[in-house]
């Protein structure tokens, strides 16, 4: 399988992850009523989640330099999601530090994942 293939199916993998863990955290965000920090904390956290399974995933694949390619799919994750919330009409386009801080994390948790595989 080229890596092209490779980075599109880790992508798959991290996003059907995210889509599970989102729908489970909002279930106990509308359980427990919690508050905007631990929305704010729990995203991010999903984020890092997926990303570090995605960087895994290549890191198995991929077999040599492992956190280069954990740290690709970090930055195209985080690239695909940025990209769709700009498409959303409550995006003010502008790239704060919250973006920052999701930016970094998602760069972390990819190259995470490719170093433990």
């Amino acid at each position: 399988m080229n890596r092209a293939a490779l980075c599109l199916t880790g992508l798959l993998v991290s996003y059907l992850i995210t889509i599970a863990a989102l729908f489970i955290f909002s279930f106990f965000l509308y359980k427990l009523r919690l508050g905007d920090n631990a929305m704010k904390a729990g995203v991010l956290g999903i984020y890092i989640l997926a990303t570090l399974a995605g960087g895994f995933f290549m890191g198995k694949k991929v077999m040599q330099k492992k956190y280069v390619w954990g740290l690709v799919m970090g930055a195209l994750y985080f690239l695909i999601l940025w990209v769709v919330s700009l498409c959303l009409p409550q995006s003010q386009g502008d790239m704060g530090m919250n973006t920052l801080v999701a930016f970094v994390m998602c760069l972390a948790g990819g190259m995470l994942g490719g170093m433990v595989s």
